[in-house]
């Protein structure tokens, strides 16, 4: 499968064995990924498609910080229980539970996720 953009702003895609059926004058074809999927982000010079790297930095950079995001709430969950125990009056909980709480929830940065 080949991605095109046509003149009107359109996408296509067109099976590869049957490109020569088709007027390519007013077609330029996507930018790919290694698998062979077009990028989501692409700027236009006239002529050609490029990939606009910053946006998959980008992405690259939210799934990171979404994983960060997963693994710190994660830890907060696992020792909530400590944090009710002394809230209720129980033992109190360790000072260094206490510290990576606290880096935890530094660690957390809202995403579009």
């Amino acid at each position: 499968m080949k991605y095109f953009k046509d003149k009107q702003g359109n996408n296509i895609s067109l099976p590869t064995e049957s490109l020569h059926e088709y007027n390519m004058e007013d077609m330029y074809p996507l930018p790919v990924n290694d698998e062979g999927i077009p990028f989501n982000s692409y700027t236009f010079n006239g002529s050609e498609y490029t990939p606009d790297t910053t946006a998959n930095k980008d992405a690259e950079s939210e799934q990171s910080q979404t994983e960060e995001n997963r693994k710190a709430r994660a830890y907060l969950s696992s020792t909530d229980w400590m944090l009710l125990r002394e809230l209720d009056g129980g033992t109190t909980m360790k000072v260094e539970v206490k510290e990576l709480r606290a880096e935890a929830r530094a660690k957390v940065i809202e995403t579009k996720d």
